[in-house]
């Protein structure tokens, strides 16, 4: 073999390492940004269908769930709630949702009439959500409509408590709060009237 058909055999062994290199440090950055963007969509996968973002999932919940009427939506906001929503917004997002789902599932533990099987002090503290949101059902603290959506406020909460980044915009966590609010007055608004009915 002579000494150019070796060059020639050597080329052509480097030549696509070669291209291959060289196209990764051109493309670097946009390689970089496929990844992240490959990466952020892996971690939405959720077995075998898709886990809704945040803000598409309180858009399904405000579907299924029409805990605000029309006029009170036109209603003029009150200055009580511009200073509310003034607060709120100096809090991180995730915040804000986790706790609008502490205080709903403790109106719900508060609401709901436990087992006298049960001891009282494990009534309230120990007594596990679902076992309490099945008991309000029951009750008729909640009905069917709501329980899809505190089912799916529960799970977003889960996601903004245990998601490194949970993608939570101001506007989403205000409108999960508003949800939350919603339900806390319905679920009171039930609790006082079984507590006005007169015994049987």
């Amino acid at each position: 073999m002579d000494w150019l058909t070796f060059l020639s055999a050597v080329i052509k062994a480097l030549a696509w390492p070669s291209a291959v290199i060289i196209a990764v440090f051109v493309l670097k950055s946009s390689l970089g940004d496929l990844l992240r963007s490959l990466g952020s969509r892996l971690e939405k996968a959720k077995g075998a269908g898709i886990e809704l973002t945040f803000g598409k999932a309180i858009d399904e919940v405000e579907e299924t769930l029409p805990v605000v009427k029309v006029d009170e939506v036109s209603a003029p906001i009150s200055p009580k709630k511009i200073e509310a929503v003034s607060e709120l917004s100096q809090l991180p997002p995730a915040y804000i949702v986790s706790q609008a789902w502490l205080r709903l599932e403790q109106t719900i533990r508060d609401a709901v009439e436990t087992p006298t099987t049960i001891s009282p002090h494990t009534r309230r503290s120990s007594y596990r959500v679902m076992d309490a949101l099945n008991l309000a059902r029951s009750q008729e603290l909640i009905n069917s409509d709501e329980l899809p959506a505190v089912e799916q406020l529960r799970a977003l909460r889960n996601q903004a408590a245990h998601s490194v980044d949970p993608g939570i915009t101001l506007t989403d966590a205000l409108r999960y709060h508003d949800i939350a609010n919603a339900l806390i007055e319905q679920i009171e608004k039930r609790t006082r009237s079984r507590r006005d009915l007169p015994p049987a």
